[in-house]
């Protein structure tokens, strides 16, 4: 195997293999792949961030699911971070010690049960987790990345729902597959329920939440905002209502369903 280039695009870095295999074919005849293994550096001020599965592994197969141990790089990450994997049975959690995830013990509805090993558990593209970590910020309060590697992977994701209601609304734990930021109306959103809403983490270490509402057809938020006034010398508030919303690479987000049952398509 040898590297044949590598390639920077924003915070997307990546390297290109070409895999030369040579069974017993005659002389000159070689068996080539090519591989593009990158590398998405994801900055987040916060303790708890949900991250997304934007690759899939490094092998044959283009669209393979990746294993957690390989997906999460332990570059720009502190010993006792924890991930924290969702399941049907409740999570699978791993803290990193000495640069190896090692696994630790969950507590569910069923109990407390030990999680496997973090090479053996595998995410699909698109798939979202939890990342705990003890120091997510600088001496200077800026954001310390952490990185995903894996493969670049061609295959759609296309999330599944359930529904809701008003009395007993259901969240979907929801992650942006693309490697670079995406706006929320950019996507084509079909069976949205008129009550449904999207919940973004904040960007800002400290900051409140973002609630985006359907209205006319898209996502957005109410702005408000205290504005002084200087006829009546005095300050007032104005709102505005903003759609451009985007969802940072490598990261997640929760949809609510209180009534629809959505359909979407997400490259």
């Amino acid at each position: 195997m040898q590297i044949v280039s590598l390639n920077r695009v924003g915070g997307i870095f990546t390297l290109i293999f070409a895999l030369v295999v040579v069974p017993a074919f005659s002389a000159g005849e070689l068996l080539e792949s090519f591989n593009t293994l990158s590398v998405l550096k994801v900055l987040s001020p916060s303790t708890n961030t949900i991250v997304a599965v934007p690759w899939a592994a490094f092998s044959t197969n283009a669209n393979a699911a990746i294993e957690v141990s390989r997906l999460v790089c332990p570059d720009g990450l502190s010993d006792g971070d924890v991930l924290h994997v969702p399941s049907a049975d409740g999570a699978q959690a791993w803290r990193l010690e000495s640069r190896r995830w090692v696994p630790v013990l969950t507590a569910s509805s069923k109990g407390v049960t030990q999680s496997g090993s973090a090479d053996s558990v595998v995410l699909p593209r698109g798939a979202a987790f939890w990342l705990v970590r003890r120091r997510p910020r600088d001496a200077q309060g800026a954001p310390i990345p952490f990185y995903l590697c894996g493969q670049r992977a061609s295959v759609s994701v296309r999330p599944q729902f359930s529904r809701g209601s008003t009395s007993a609304p259901v969240f979907h734990l929801l992650a942006n597959p693309s490697a670079r930021a995406t706006d929320i109306n950019a996507l084509d959103w079909e069976g949205v329920g008129a009550n449904d809403t999207i919940v973004i983490p904040s960007g800002s270490a400290g900051g409140a939440e973002t609630v985006l509402i359907r209205r006319d057809g898209g996502w957005g938020f109410w702005d408000a905002r205290a504005v002084w006034d200087p006829t009546r010398r005095k300050y007032k508030i104005q709102q505005t209502y903003v759609t451009e919303v985007q969802v940072p690479a490598g990261t997640g987000f929760w949809y609510v369903s209180r009534g629809g049952l959505p359909a979407l398509e997400w490259r």
